[in-house]
């Protein structure tokens, strides 16, 4: 029951001496939880760029691929394939039948 505090749970061990949550009226308590976790979440978003970043500088793991391998198209370089070409010829030639 919501009615009923749930602080007396904490002190059972004999040792905690805490004010509870927010059932038990620390308010406060909900401040810190999402303080929490935006500190978190902002580290990690960090550390990811970090890493990212640093995987960047090391030729075999580019993110990006070179600008005339763009051009010629992920498909036949990746892969050796041109899958997007074969796609956009078949909707083409569906095309005329609408």
């Amino acid at each position: 029951m919501l009615t009923q505090r749930s602080d007396y749970i904490i002190h059972l061990d004999g040792f905690t001496n805490a004010r509870g949550g927010w059932i038990n009226g620390h308010w406060v308590q909900l401040a810190y939880q999402l303080a929490a976790s935006v500190s978190v979440a902002a580290y990690t978003f960090l550390i990811t760029c970090l890493i990212l970043y640093l995987l960047n500088l090391i030729p075999v793991f580019r993110l990006r691929v070179s600008v005339p391998e763009e051009i010629l198209g992920i498909d036949d370089i990746e892969i050796g394939e041109f899958a997007v070409s074969w796609m956009i010829c078949m909707i083409w030639s569906f095309t005329w039948l609408l």
